[in-house]
């Protein structure tokens, strides 16, 4: 099964407020739209595959994909590094995987059912050197 999750929120809440407001921009959602990221999660024969599709990010830039136990509002102690994200010209990237480095030394660890629902978990994209830019639900 694919769940997609797309983090909208501040987005939708401009386009929500410009639509209010009676905005003449024909479309409030694109011109208010910054970094969106999508996590879907696809289980298969024990393991679970993440895929992020971002857009809107720095053109060329690099960013971390990180798995954090919790939530975006509060984030648990336990986390992870699922991977790079390397911007393309327009922005985008994406990134699949099926496992998480933990711990000091980035010990690889499978991402299995079990370790994925064992309470909520969420993506956060960080800009190297820089600021997170999203944090996303795991479905």
């Amino acid at each position: 099964m694919t769940v997609r999750v797309a983090l909208l929120a501040a987005a939708g809440a401009a386009a929500m407020l410009l639509a209010a407001c009676g905005s003449d921009d024909p479309d409030p959602l694109e011109s208010a739209a910054g970094p969106t990221v999508s996590v879907g999660a696809h289980e298969d024969g024990g393991l679970t595959s993440l895929n992020l599709e971002a857009v809107g990010l720095e053109a060329s830039a690099e960013y971390l994909a990180l798995l954090h136990a919790g939530t975006c509002e509060a984030e648990g102690a336990s986390a992870g590094r699922l991977g790079t994200l390397q911007a393309d010209g327009d922005g985008s990237a994406s990134l699949t995987t099926s496992t998480v480095l933990v711990g000091a030394v980035g010990a690889p660890t499978d991402l299995t059912p079990a370790l994925l629902s064992d309470g909520d978990h969420v993506v956060r994209v960080v800009r190297v050197g820089g600021d997170e830019v999203a944090c996303v639900a795991v479905p």
